[in-house]
């Protein structure tokens, strides 16, 4: 029993594998539906180089509905504070599939007097609880997990089709004055 609790779920623990765990769902759901690339930037020369490529799809020229949806999804911090909660998600999923660190103590006790009795006591101590309830806490991370891939893939098509339609209004009303 001992051995089985010190064992990771390795299987659960690959899902939450690596700097973007789960990003490659919402970013292939993304590129299906829409056609565009979604991008989570988590450093400062990403954040740079994004930004340089959004500048080069506007900069001086009429966009398409396609590339508007594209610099929306580039260019959006709520998409980006979305996929950051699915990074902290993949971080649970990794902590409760790996499981409690079990711990080892040994006591040394007895009585010094005219008995000399002394006991040396080892124990294995992991929490009990812990131990029976890993496979359901596993599971609960492992939904959290995919209930935040599907939030950002959500939240990822929400803003494309917002997007979207923002731009064909512009068209329209631009239309409309001319």
């Amino acid at each position: 029993m001992l051995l089985l609790s010190a064992c990771a779920d390795t299987v659960t623990m690959s899902k939450a594998r690596g700097e973007r765990a789960g990003f490659e769902t919402v970013a292939g759901i993304s590129r299906q539906a829409t056609g565009a690339e979604a991008a989570w930037l988590q450093t400062p020369a990403e954040r740079q180089a994004h930004a340089q490529r959004v500048r080069a799809i506007v900069q001086g020229k009429t966009i398409s509905a396609e590339q508007a949806v594209q610099v929306a999804l580039l260019n959006n911090p709520g998409l980006q504070a979305s996929y950051a909660d699915l990074g902290m998600s993949a971080a649970d999923l990794w902590e409760t599939a790996l499981g409690p660190v079990p711990s080892v103590g040994i006591s040394v006790s007895g009585l010094v007097s005219g008995d000399v009795t002394r006991s040396v006591e080892g124990t294995v101590a992991s929490s009990i609880l812990d131990m029976v309830t890993k496979r359901s806490r596993t599971r609960a991370a492992d939904l959290e997990f995919r209930q935040a891939q599907l939030a950002a893939a959500g939240e990822t098509l929400a803003l494309a089709h917002e997007t979207r339609r923002t731009w064909i209004e512009a068209v329209g009303a631009f239309e409309a004055a001319g």
